[in-house]
């Protein structure tokens, strides 16, 4: 199978002209760790970036907190970019913004029925400078 469609939606560029065709064998597949869950702390990735609102996606699962009993709980939250400390703060568990003042991170659901990060009607990406990917860790631990 070749990936490849040799048209545009636009009409004023085929996608030949974007650059080779690639065979689906040439696609390199990453391997994405499994969040580590321990007794009192959860360690995954900063997965994704909802580039609309400025939240943080990670890939640990939310019933996770189950385990911890923490929803309506605080959680201490540290997130590396590879070793370096980024960001580290106590946040609420919350059911929705409502939950939070205006500006204040809170921990909550996603979409995708993990733990998102975000600011109350603000981006939480752009205020603390915070990426994703491979090399952004993020460590979840009880208090």
């Amino acid at each position: 199978m070749v990936i490849g469609f040799g048209f545009s939606s636009s009409g004023k560029i085929n996608l030949e002209n974007v650059g080779p065709e690639l065979a689906i064998d040439d696609l390199e597949l990453f391997d994405i760790p499994e969040p580590t869950i321990k007794e009192n702390s959860i360690e995954g990735h900063v997965a994704i970036h909802d580039e609309r609102y400025g939240s943080l996606w990670t890939n640990i699962p939310y019933d996770t907190f189950d385990q911890w009993d923490a929803s309506q709980a605080k959680v201490r939250i540290r997130i590396f970019k590879e070793e370096q400390l980024m960001y580290e703060n106590e946040l609420p568990v919350g059911q929705s913004f409502q939950d939070v003042n205006l500006n204040q991170a809170i921990l909550y659901a996603n979409s995708l029925q993990n733990v998102g990060v975000a600011l109350n009607q603000n981006s939480f990406s752009k205020a603390f400078n915070i990426g994703y990917g491979f090399n952004w860790k993020i460590i979840l631990e009880k208090i």
